[in-house]
């Protein structure tokens, strides 16, 4: 009886064995906490279980996805330890980022507070829906009327001590302005319960001065002035302009530097070349279209010496308007003229604003 017993216990034994020891060739014929390793299915190396991620937004996995090794993945979103709103700070909670706990936009926190911002009110104040605290029965309906109901918005009304409705936005100024806005119709004015008070803070930022200088710039056109914080042009010896240096003018034996030989050669640096320019060139040898350094003040036009104030060396540009308005180099409101430096000059058939 005791062999047959011990028999049985040897059989059982090598069937254990054999099923722990199960031949494999992959992870899929194994169980569920077992792998496929040299070709036997034994007991998976993380099946003891892995260790603790070390963040609340973070965790750890194991099976024949991981191969069966232990691997950290991010959470994102709320999860426990890093959920709710943030103490102290307007529409904030934490959420999981990349494994990272962190402070993030509660758009529905943001949604919530748009949505009871609008409120609809009839014109004693009363909400939309609600029973008129000011007129007695009086129901204000979705079309932001005031409806007679009766008996319905009669229970809570007290003729002796009636509640005040709730108060409306002031009324706009004669101008149109908003009250508590500065008014664009009248600078340097604020609209204060249906007036226009005087008010400093109303009056437009000064970016620059008259001539188009900008705060704290040397102005382009006034030398030695710089434009003060109050938008004037104040004088500033930081802004006077230095003398440019005076170059040496070489020449070219006979023939002056800039001026054209006898032989209809353009001098320059110091040598000759030829050059169309010298083809029409005038009697005191200026060259065609050149300035004049014979005849200060004048240019060169086809072989006649013309006036021209922009030849002069000490010609400063100052910008003269025509009569009628328009600004220099501009056309006049018809098109039909263009002004240069105070002269209305005709359009050709060629030429157009």
């Amino acid at each position: 009886m005791k062999k047959i017993i011990w028999m049985i216990v040897l059989i059982v034994g090598i069937l254990v064995m054999t099923s722990c020891e199960k031949s494999c060739k992959s992870d899929g014929v194994c169980g569920v906490s077992e792998e496929c390793r040299n070709g036997k299915c034994k007991t998976a190396k993380c099946y003891s279980g892995c260790p603790d991620s070390g963040s609340v937004c973070k965790y750890t996995s194991c099976g024949q996805g991981t191969n069966f090794q232990c691997e950290i993945n991010n959470i994102e979103g709320s999860t426990s330890g890093c959920m709710g709103s943030v103490s102290g700070k307007h529409c904030m909670k934490l959420s999981c980022v990349e494994g990272e706990c962190v402070q993030v936009t509660d758009t529905r926190c943001l949604e919530k507070e748009n949505q009871e911002k609008i409120i609809e009110r009839c014109t004693d104040g009363t909400e939309t829906g609600e029973c008129s605290l000011v007129k007695r029965g009086y129901l204000c309906n979705g079309y932001k009327q005031l409806e007679f109901v009766g008996e319905h918005c009669e229970e809570d009304y007290d003729e002796r001590s009636p509640k005040k409705a709730p108060i409306l936005e002031t009324e706009p100024c004669d101008d149109g302005t908003p009250n508590s806005k500065c008014s664009e119709n009248t600078i340097g004015y604020v609209c204060i319960n249906q007036t226009l008070i005087k008010d400093e803070t109303c009056l437009p930022e000064i970016t620059g001065c008259s001539d188009s200088t900008l705060i704290g710039e040397c102005s382009e056109t006034k030398d030695g002035f710089k434009c003060s914080d109050e938008g004037e042009l104040v004088e500033d010896s930081d802004c006077i302009l230095e003398e440019p240096p005076v170059e040496e003018i070489v020449g070219c034996g006979d023939t002056p530097e800039g001026d054209c030989s006898d032989d209809g050669k353009w001098c320059i640096h110091g040598e000759l070349m030829v050059d169309e320019a010298c083809e029409n060139q005038c009697d005191d040898g200026t060259p065609n279209w050149g300035c004049s350094f014979n005849t200060v003040g004048y240019t060169c036009e086809d072989g006649v010496l013309i006036e021209e104030p922009t030849c002069d060396p000490n010609y400063v540009y100052v910008p003269i308007d025509c009569d009628d308005g328009t600004e220099t180099g501009y056309c006049n409101v018809d098109e039909t003229h263009w002004c240069d430096q105070g002269v209305l000059v005709e359009l050709g058939p060629d030429e157009f604003c």
